[in-house]
């Protein structure tokens, strides 16, 4: 009696779990939860809408037929949605690492009935919908996405396997997958969400995106259906995660997208395609500590949203990317960054710019000591600066400048390697920068520059040799000319070298007019405290040396703070140091003067360095400097009472070393390079830059909720996306609209589960902790799928009425998964 009594009450529960989630647009009220109970977990198909009638007036628009379910396991991960059995029906697809596998839910052409329930209690019966094939893999799992790989039509399967491979796994025309492409890629990255798949070079076929610690792999599909050898774009950040593809500013291309820093450093990092089939350099954009980024056509525009949670309080953040012509004058909110790869520091990095190529146009040379190569950034008429190729240099390249010296068109670029003791020189030939040839000398040399020494036109290569005996150092400065055929020394006056009056090992040497006398004069600095010593070059080279007493005394700042500028047509150094900024002069008579000083307001400012640079159209240059204690670009404005604050511009964590001008986009206007350890950063004072613009915000009503993650999809098939957002502490899934009168609204609101808690946790059980939106049913409506514990959670979407006509536009998938490109869950992990 008993025992019929339990199995009539278990199927009266099946039969509750299987009740339309629906209601009109007038009922009031709620709903409390009934499903069916696993290991103390109810899971709920009539949910608890707890709303008032005004919030809710769209509920009854939303609605979801029975509940099916899929069990899996515990620890099933990566849920997507892909045709992979090419049906032309859409397939689940999960990740279960502890049966070293894929499971694929196959979509049924034709349902069975759901069977008798099982005596047992917990005994859940499977939907018919899915046919469960278990697909057996060799790696653990650490990232996955689906696309074409082979141009052949059928959609397969990409995974990043630990510890350090990308294998695709080719779907094939029938019988077992059993053919794959499988290589290692060097510094991949473990973190999940590390591989995207999408068009990236504009041909029509998907290709594959693999974030590394220090350098991004991109495998672009070949014509053949196989894939190129892999090609490296060179990251600006160690930390990066959550990459997905995506059209942000509208213009049909595919972007770059992901998450770059950590904690409150956290950016979005976004590389724009570009018309030469090429990605763009890194645009970082403040989101407010996002805790989950979704990318979706939300607004019916051309051009994706970025949908954000914000990590200090839960509120969603609507956004979209804005391509804006600045006006002459204004300066673009941020700037747009370079990566240098692997390693690096302050000693191996330094930059020089000139026209390295012969086309015309500003490049940049950027010495990479640590991977004994430079880095050649050539600037394209139509697009700028590419993003970079390395050629090989000497061991541990530390130095580098370019310069005519040989009086033959075109620059050569002259090499230092501490580490090797040699000088080297090259110059770009054959599209290419030959290795550079040796130029012979007897010393070690420690600091490199070049500076025209006696007037005649030519410029020479002067470098500093250091030795030591004990604990003393012995400084002498050298000087090589070319004659046309080779380097050979050349004398000051009719000396071979000059000993430099150093206490220590030389920082650097920076050369230039800085008296004001036509004429190149020499700093060799000592190391920040220390007082440069300043020399001048006469007639055949003679030196002499000026005295750096005064403001160039002691307590100076070293070679990083210091720079040659012209202030109120005078010529002379632009010194920062600690919280102000001085413009110094010399004068014969009087020394070394201080023409303008300007000491910041902020008590925990640090003005590291600082240029001048043309920027607003007005006469007169304005004043560029660098704050490290507060990770900004600050721009003044001269006037006759000093300089007056303009502009400010937020850099993060970059770690600066110093400035450089020029013109890098070809619009003949100066722009400001701002380099770094392991990046750098470029300021165009003029063009399209691109901006975030805020659409709404949104805060779920329900007590004790943590917004985790966000699902894009058309939950009520009228043709705009929806959002749903998923809630781990108390399991609730909110619906919410958007439209460009209204904003962001609340729509349906329901329960996923409910069990006992004894954890206060404000993130709650983590769960659900996936979900996506695909046409699993076959009906050409988007479904809502969760994973939660262990169980797919399937809510298929019901035919309700729309409170507006449905637009006639096509619609723009919030998760094109069947096309390869990005269908993954948006948690920023």
């Amino acid at each position: 009696m008993i025992q019929r009594e339990m199995e009539a009450m278990l199927q009266a529960i099946i039969r509750g779990s299987r009740t339309l989630i629906t209601r009109s647009p007038n009922m009031a009220g709620s709903w409390k939860c009934a499903g069916f109970v696993l290991a103390a977990v109810q899971f709920c198909s009539i949910a608890t809408a707890q709303m008032t009638e005004e919030s809710s007036r769209l509920a009854g628009y939303y609605g979801f037929g029975p509940l099916e379910v899929m069990k899996l396991e515990d620890r099933s991960k990566f849920l997507h949605s892909a045709d992979v059995n090419h049906d032309g029906l859409i397939d689940l697809l999960a990740v279960d690492n502890s049966h070293n596998r894929i499971d694929l839910l196959l979509q049924r052409k034709e349902t069975t009935p759901h069977a008798v329930a099982s005596r047992e209690v917990n005994k859940v019966q499977q939907s018919s919908l899915f046919e469960h094939v278990k697909l057996p893999v060799d790696h653990e799992i650490l990232s996955l996405t689906t696309g074409d790989f082979d141009k052949d039509g059928r959609t397969d399967i990409a995974y990043l396997g630990a510890p350090d491979q990308l294998v695709i796994l080719y779907q094939p025309e029938k019988g077992t997958w059993n053919r794959k492409f499988e290589q290692r890629v060097a510094d991949m990255s473990t973190a999940s969400w590390s591989l995207a798949a999408g068009d990236l070079n504009q041909d029509d076929r998907t290709d594959l995106v693999v974030l590394g610690e220090r350098e991004t792999s991109l495998f672009l599909q070949l014509a053949s259906g196989q894939m190129a050898p892999v090609q490296k774009l060179l990251n600006t950040s160690e930390k990066m995660g959550l990459v997905q593809i995506s059209d942000l500013n509208g213009d049909g291309l595919a972007d770059l997208v992901y998450l770059a820093g950590e904690g409150n450093n956290r950016k979005l990092g976004v590389r724009f395609g570009r018309g030469n089939k090429t990605l763009g350099a890194e645009f970082l954009f403040d989101l407010d500590r996002p805790r989950s980024v979704t990318l979706a056509n939300i607004d019916a525009q051309p051009g994706n949203e970025i949908v954000t949670i914000d990590s200090r309080n839960g509120r969603i953040r609507l956004s979209k990317i804005e391509m804006e012509a600045r006006k002459a004058g204004e300066l673009p909110d941020r700037l747009v960054q370079f990566g240098f790869g692997p390693g690096g520091t302050a000693k191996d990095r330094s930059v020089a710019i000139g026209d390295v190529d012969q086309d015309g146009l500003t490049d940049i040379l950027v010495s990479d000591g640590a991977a004994s190569r430079v880095l050649l950034f050539r600037q394209d008429p139509r697009f700028g600066l590419d993003l970079g190729t390395g050629w090989p240099s000497l061991k541990g390249a530390d130095q580098l400048r370019l310069a005519n010296v040989d009086g033959v068109p075109g620059l050569e670029m002259i090499v230092q390697s501490v580490a090797e003791k040699s000088l080297g020189v090259t110059s770009f030939r054959g599209d290419r920068i030959p290795f550079p040839e040796l130029i012979s000398i007897d010393t070690e040399p420690v600091a490199l520059e070049m500076a025209d020494l006696d007037g005649d036109g030519q410029v020479e290569l002067l470098y500093l040799e250091a030795s030591k005996s004990g604990r003393d150092y012995s400084s002498k400065l050298r000087a090589l000319t070319h004659n046309g055929t080779k380097f050979v020394p050349f004398k000051f006056g009719d000396q071979e070298s000059y000993t430099v009056p150093l206490k220590g090992r030389a920082e650097g040497m920076l050369a230039g007019d800085l008296t004001g006398n036509n004429r190149s004069e020499l700093l060799v600095f000592q190391g920040a405290g220390k007082s440069p010593i300043v020399l001048s070059f006469g007639d055949q080279g003679v030196v002499t040396e000026i005295n750096s007493t005064g403001p160039l005394g002691p307590g100076m700042a070293g070679a990083v703070g210091t720079s040659i500028a012209e202030f109120g047509n005078a010529k002379g150094l632009l010194i920062s140091q600690d919280n102000l900024v001085r413009f110094v002069t010399y004068d014969q008579a009087k020394g070394w003067q201080i023409v303008m000083q300007y000491t910041a307001p902020e008590s925990n400012a640090r003005l590291m360095g600082g240029t001048t640079i043309e920027l607003d159209g007005q006469p007169g240059p304005e004043v560029v400097l660098y704050d490290g204690g507060l990770s900004k670009l600050r721009v003044y404005r001269q006037a006759p009472e000093g300089l007056v604050a303009w502009k400010e511009i937020d850099m993060g964590d970059f770690p600066f070393l110093q400035f450089k001008t020029g013109d890098f986009n070809g619009d003949h206007q100066q722009d400001l390079l701002v380099l770094g350890t392991d990046r750098m950063a470029v300021l165009y004072s003029g063009g399209v830059s691109p901006k975030i613009a805020e659409l709404g915000q949104f805060e779920m009503t329900q007590e004790k909720t943590y917004p985790a993650d966000l699902i894009a999809g058309d939950f009520n098939d009228d043709g705009w996306t929806d959002l749903a957002i998923i809630d781990t502490r108390s399991q609730y899934l909110q619906l919410v609209q958007y439209r460009p009168s209204t904003g962001l609204e609340a729509a349906l609101s329901f329960r996923v589960f409910e069990q006992k808690s004894f954890d206060d946790d404000e993130g709650g059980s983590g769960e659900p902790r996936e979900g996506i939106a695909a046409d699993v049913t076959g009906d050409g409506r988007t479904d809502l799928i969760l994973l939660a514990k262990d169980r797919v959670l399937i809510y298929p979407q019901d035919t309700v009425e729309s409170p507006e006509p449905a637009r006639t536009t096509q619609k723009t998938p919030a998760v094109p998964s069947s096309t390869g490109a990005q269908a993954q869950p948006a948690k920023a992990r």
